[in-house]
């Protein structure tokens, strides 16, 4: 995943006529030119346009030379079907065959406008597709027709991604994609190499599922195209600021897009409006926020892969275990609750409960019990591999200890009660006496 300058940051554009009046004063029309000149004072560097409503005030030519000559490039397009009214009861499962064809080729269009532009990405959320009461459609045409129809539309120009882009419902009682896994299951029928999907966190938690969660089993099945970060209380679309409600999931799912090595564009599907807020101070904050929480990603990624395993730094040791050569462990590994039992299970390393000893390193996979924080027996090595942390207050102040000094050797030792054993040196300058308490 990209960091800093390199990541692409991208709005929603309807956002910016928020204020019109004063920030336009006496403009009778505010054009798409308009807005994407406002998104980019607010630091945003790329742009979703809306098809085919953000077209019908600015010609091609006029959108060319904006995203060659302001510091705002173009992201993708956005279909949107509610414009015609004829799609109020659906655009590719609507009842009348005309109206769906009328849907697929508005949709080529969208894809033909997007290739004149320079544009690779078009995103398709299909909120009219779907059903209110029960026996309102014949489930099974209704998903043959969109299956179809999104393979035609695919089909159309090979070189064009198509993302979906999923959500529970709204404005039909229910949607004819409305989670992940069903979402998937279409793109499998749909069998196209330029399928994939667009993960929007607020609709994720809308469909009850977990972001990262979700952006794996993406990934696993399908691709993930494209994602769209805001946040929400999982009972409605709310579009409020990232990282708002639940900034722990917003990390994780931070975390996972590094490890799915993401480079798409990270679009604000936020809706200041809703609460008057100002639509530039609003991408401003969403944008420091991502920039204060990657750093924190980047860092639990790097503890996270080598936990299960995937870090290189470990690699030549596990060799060295497996071909019988003395161990020396040059890294210090916090085993907590989270990577206990990965770290249990990964095959490079001891079982739970074996214990290996040699000139270079000894380490331990201790029991828990009581007040105990870390189990760890000194054989004359340098490094220990540390054992489960107790969950109470002891274990989670060692913790913070042990995270400063992930890196170098460090001897320690303890039992019940936080009684230390030997002297050690948390990295910081300080030194641990035996009955010290952190």
């Amino acid at each position: 995943m990209k960091t800093g300058s390199d990541i692409k940051f991208a709005g929603r554009l309807n956002a910016f006529k928020i204020g019109a009046e004063a920030y336009w004063p006496g403009k009778n029309k505010i054009t798409t030119i308009d807005l994407l000149t406002r998104a980019a004072t607010a630091g945003l560097n790329a742009a979703d346009l809306n098809y085919p409503d953000h077209f019908a005030d600015v010609s091609m030519q006029d959108l060319k030379h904006l995203f060659q000559d302001q510091q705002i490039v173009l992201n993708g397009l956005a279909m949107r079907y509610y414009t015609n009214p004829g799609f109020k009861l659906g655009a590719f499962t609507n009842p009348d065959p005309t109206v769906r064809r009328a849907a697929i080729d508005e949709t080529k269009a969208g894809l033909d406008a997007l290739a004149e532009l320079g544009g690779s990405l078009m995103t398709l959320w299909m909120g009219q597709d779907g059903f209110d009461y029960s026996f309102q459609a014949d489930y099974s045409k209704i998903w043959d027709d969109t299956v179809q129809a999104i393979a035609e539309v695919a089909d159309h120009n090979p070189d064009i991604e198509i993302a979906l882009e999923y959500k529970p419902n709204e404005p039909r009682a229910f949607a004819l994609m409305p989670d992940g896994a069903t979402t998937l299951l279409a793109l499998k029928e749909i069998g196209r190499a330029n399928t994939g999907v667009t993960l929007d966190f607020a609709h994720v938690l809308y469909a009850d599922e977990m972001p990262a969660f979700a952006a794996s089993l993406i990934a696993r099945h399908s691709k993930l195209l494209g994602v769209h970060l805001n946040d929400g209380y999982g009972k409605w679309d709310n579009g409020l600021m990232v990282a708002a409600v639940h900034p722990i999931q917003t990390v994780e799912l931070l975390v996972e897009l590094q490890r799915l090595n993401y480079h798409g564009a990270l679009y604000f599907d936020t809706f200041p409006d809703h609460s008057g807020l100002d639509p530039v101070a609003e991408a401003q904050s969403n944008i420091a926020a991502i920039h204060k929480l990657l750093p924190i990603a980047a860092r639990l990624a790097d503890k996270c892969r080598f936990a299960a395993g995937d870090c290189p730094a470990r690699c030549a040791q596990c060799d060295a275990h497996r071909s019988g050569q003395p161990l020396r462990m040059t890294r210090l590994c916090v085993l907590g609750a989270l990577h206990w039992d990965v770290l249990v299970q990964a095959p490079n390393l001891p079982q739970r409960d074996e214990t290996v000893r040699g000139s270079e390193v000894a380490y331990d996979f201790g029991g828990k019990g009581g007040n105990q924080a870390v189990s760890a027996q000194r054989n004359g090595a340098e490094t220990y591999f540390v054992g489960r942390l107790g969950q109470d207050e002891f274990g989670k102040s060692l913790l913070r200890v042990l995270l400063r000094v992930w890196l170098g050797s460090v001897a320690i030792a303890a039992r019940c009660r936080g009684q230390w054993d030997e002297r050690s040196d948390p990295g910081d300058g300080r030194r641990i006496r035996r009955g010290d308490r952190l």
